[in-house]
């Protein structure tokens, strides 16, 4: 007798086809869940480097215009929130340190459009003259009246979520 034309045979397979369809179902729901958690995690990595280079943008502005104008900086210890309504021009020329809060006020008006926050500050652990600039977002708060945040310091080797950076500013004053 043959095996397809056993009548005996059919009835033990009754229903087998439904569980290797609900078996494959759930194997392809396990691994599209796990794509759609992988999606998330790389949409937040982006968000998070996207922040990180706007934040090394202006503190790359900012130190550079700390080199253009050494002399305004170092005349002011602490930048880390001036509501200054100066005006630098051409034709409305102003003394350096007025112009070092000018600048520092166009650059901390960048940081907000940007949900940022910028300080400069004395950096932390240098016995020489140094500024340090601080960039902050994520709701992260940067200001005078706390020292200057470890996690800033070590942000990408020990706290990778910190949501903020710190650079290192060497004005030459000669």
């Amino acid at each position: 007798m043959d095996i397809i034309s056993d009548p005996s045979n059919h009835i033990n397979q009754h229903g087998l086809g439904l569980v290797e369809v609900l078996l494959a179902l759930l194997l392809l729901s396990i691994s599209v869940l796990g794509y759609a958690a992988l999606q998330v995690r790389a949409m937040h990595a982006a968000q998070e480097a996207s922040h990180y280079i706007d934040a090394v943008n202006l503190a790359k502005d900012m130190a550079e215009r700390i080199r253009v104008n050494p002399q305004g900086f170092m005349q002011k210890v602490n930048f880390s929130t001036i509501n200054s309504t100066v005006t630098c021009t051409l034709a409305i020329p102003c003394s350096s340190g007025a112009m070092a809060e000018f600048d520092f006020v166009q650059v901390s008006h960048k940081a907000q459009e940007r949900a940022m926050q910028i300080a400069i500050l004395p950096c932390q652990s240098s016995t020489k003259k140094r500024q340090c600039i601080y960039v902050a977002w994520r709701h992260k708060k940067v200001d005078q009246a706390e020292p200057p945040m470890t996690e800033c310091i070590h942000a990408r080797n020990d706290y990778p979520d910190a949501h903020c950076l710190v650079v290192e500013a060497y004005p030459y004053v000669g």
